[in-house]
């Protein structure tokens, strides 16, 4: 894409001379303190004009008495959205959630925006799932650019038109292989601020001037994406006229913190203020979180009611890393074996029996991926390049896996990253260099894949044509026979191990059955039935 000017090509940390638009409530006043030394101390002073929770904690349990319920309330939008154990409802519509990742900020020219999202559309996909990037429109405290190539009503309004849900997430931080996390550097480069609230030791400790600068970027960002919410109707662009469904039908609060595994990993104070902050600033739509692996993280407690919950339950997955690129990785040839098929069982068998086990809302909400596995970074000093890691995953991978998913009931889930974009500027992460192809479907150039037209053809064509059947379905019950036609035949009987096919047949409530074949040749590839 081309870039505008010398503020697109600096990217993330580019300055602009004239005040962006204003979003529906305005940002908060950021001003530096003085150390009395004559610089600046980096401490932040807010001036908001909504309550906020922060600071000591005396003032948090003063607060407390105010703290706003978080949880959505379908009775307050007539029902126009709401969602049980198999699938989101949409007007009363069950409604299977086909997304893609998608990194606006990767593509750094937004008359393209339309025509990349076009393709999404094409490929079967209904919604998007789209990181908000902080460092991206905040070249300084105090100072947001939603304007141009980083104009968010433009992209939702986009969305809207195409007919393409979004799954919101603003952070505060998003990874993505992004520099800081998606942090600015305004805020990562002051020493006496705890990031995430992570004390040098590893363990966290709340800091009140972190929560500040959160939120100066929750009053800034949350407003665009709240008057764009499914609930609500959306007003004309210009002039007057009759508005529209708008296209946000879930949100997510902050990335990948786990809750606790052995130690306390999260804290549900930062958690509540983000969510009651999102609440205040306008979002009516339920609450997610997308937790790194399935450990159950925000799903709240029935005993202990000041543990913080989420509305929905959301769990990443990632099956299989590519050589040489996981944490700690050593450089390698071009010479790859072929991935284990007992890793991708291991990671993919048993989710929907794992979710359920958790109880809570996990026993209410749908099976949701907020992050389904299409391929996986290339880092620096490797001898492989992205063609190398598509060859290595195979055009069947994500058809293999989306498969896999669908059958254990998976209702919601987002590929990422479905087009992977490049890396501008002081964009992407140490770890990463200028592509960030990912060996996507629709890859770095917008080239539409085999595997983009694998997926079109075969699980993203049969979710749409049995949407209410898939929504609607049960496993059924061990020992319960398979449908005569499957079992006559014997060449469908499980082979290795019984690790080479796999047949999961599920009932939905108007007694559709659907037996669902995977094949895993020996060796570990990909091969499809």
């Amino acid at each position: 894409g081309r870039l505008r000017s010398a503020d697109d090509a600096a990217m993330t940390y580019g300055h602009r001379t004239t005040p962006p638009p204003l979003p529906l409530a305005a940002p908060p006043v950021v001003k530096a303190q003085s150390s009395g030394s004559g610089r600046l101390s980096g401490r932040m002073s807010l001036a908001r004009s909504a309550p906020t929770i922060r600071g000591s904690a005396s003032a948090v349990r003063a607060a407390e008495s105010i703290r706003m319920p978080h949880h959505y309330d379908s009775s307050l939008h007539d029902g126009r959205l709401t969602w049980d154990a198999g699938s989101l409802i949409i007007d009363g519509r069950r409604v299977l959630i086909r997304s893609g990742e998608f990194h606006y900020w990767r593509f750094p020219d937004h008359t393209q925006w339309e025509a990349v999202l076009l393709q999404y559309k094409a490929a079967g996909l209904n919604a998007v799932r789209i990181y908000f990037h902080w460092g991206f429109h905040s070249p300084r405290p105090g100072r947001y650019v939603f304007d141009g190539n980083r104009n968010v009503d433009e992209l939702l309004r986009v969305c809207e038109r195409l007919g393409l849900y979004v799954l919101a997430a603003p952070g505060p931080y998003i990874c993505a292989e992004t520099s800081g996390g998606g942090f600015p550097f305004w805020l990562l480069e002051q020493r006496n601020v705890r990031i995430r609230h992570m004390q040098r030791t590893g363990m966290l400790k709340y800091d009140d001037v972190f929560m500040a600068a959160c939120h100066e970027w929750w009053a800034a960002i949350v407003p665009l994406l709240a008057m764009h919410e499914v609930t609500k109707e959306v007003r004309p662009q210009l002039g007057s006229g009759p508005g529209h469904r708008g296209c946000v039908v879930l949100f997510q609060v902050d990335n990948e913190l786990f809750e606790r595994k052995v130690i306390p990993l999260g804290l549900h104070q930062h958690m509540y203020e983000l969510s009651d902050s999102a609440r205040r600033l306008g979002v009516t739509v339920p609450f997610f979180h997308d937790d790194g692996l399935l450990w159950g993280s925000w799903l709240g407690s029935a005993t202990n009611k000041d543990k913080f919950s989420v509305d929905m339950y959301g769990f990443n997955l990632y099956v299989i890393f590519a050589p040489g690129s996981v944490w700690g990785g050593k450089p390698t040839d071009k010479t790859f074996q072929a991935w284990s098929a007992r890793d991708f069982v291991k990671m993919v068998d048993g989710i929907e029996k794992g979710l359920r086990g958790l109880g809570r809302g996990a026993l209410t909400s749908p099976v949701f991926i907020p992050e389904l596995q299409v391929g996986w970074f290339n880092r620096w000093g490797l001898k492989q390049d992205f063609d190398d890691l598509y060859v290595f995953y195979g055009e069947s991978f994500s058809q293999l896996l989306y498969s896999s998913v669908v059958a254990q009931g998976c209702s919601l889930a987002s590929m990422y990253t479905f087009c992977g974009g490049t890396n501008w500027g002081a964009l992407p992460d140490p770890d990463v260099y200028t592509s960030y192809d990912y060996a996507a479907p629709l890859r770095e150039y917008r080239y539409p894949s085999a595997k983009l037209h694998l997926l079109r053809s075969s699980v993203l064509q049969v979710l749409q044509a049995f949407e209410v059947d898939f929504a609607t379905s049960r496993p059924v019950r061990a020992g319960e026979p398979l449908t005569a036609q499957v079992t006559s035949r014997d060449h469908l009987r499980p082979t290795y191990d019984g690790l080479s096919l796999l047949a999961k047949q599920r009932e939905s409530v108007r007694g559709t059955q659907m037996c669902l074949l995977r094949n895993l040749a020996p060796g570990g590839r990909a091969r499809p039935v």
